[in-house]
């Protein structure tokens, strides 16, 4: 009688049938986090950190259904934000695909975090805001959109 760990399966393979979805889920996030590292001594930080964004904006656009991919892009899309850039681009990108998956898991505790940080950030006083900030219109969206959601479990 053979052992359960040797035997094998019809087509000489052991043990259970590898998912390739999953493998090649696996590899496509592992290909994008090596962007980051390609060429890692000839190139700038800020260079490195875009490159990853854009590998990550890809991923999450080929697998749109993956709520992890999601939410890692609009992590590394919120990193390439330039304290140059007035419009705050990077942020509300960010906060936008965010708010999507804060729609779809309001109890999330990682996109709650960095929701908040984001949002926070974009409306944060300061001296040089951008001139969008102080219209009433700006103001009312602000506290419609980026207000903290209460549950209504809580009595």
């Amino acid at each position: 009688m053979l052992h359960r760990s040797t035997s094998k399966r019809p087509g000489g393979r052991r043990g259970r049938t590898p998912d390739r979805r999953r493998y090649a889920t696996e590899r496509d996030y592992i290909d994008a986090i090596a962007s980051y590292y390609q060429d890692w001594a000839n190139r700038p930080e800020r260079s490195r950190q875009e490159s990853r964004a854009k590998a990550f904006e890809a991923l999450a656009a080929r697998y749109s259904d993956d709520d992890e991919a999601q939410i890692f892009s609009a992590l590394y899309i919120a990193g390439t934000q330039s304290l140059a850039d007035q419009t705050y681009s990077a942020y509300f990108k960010a906060a936008t695909i965010l708010e999507r998956q804060s729609a779809k898991y309001p109890e999330h505790p990682g996109v709650a975090h960095y929701l908040i940080l984001f949002t926070t950030l974009l409306h944060w006083p300061r001296r040089d805001s951008p001139p969008h900030a102080d219209t009433q219109a700006s103001r009312q969206t602000r506290r419609t959109r980026y207000t903290c959601r209460r549950t209504s479990s809580r009595a």
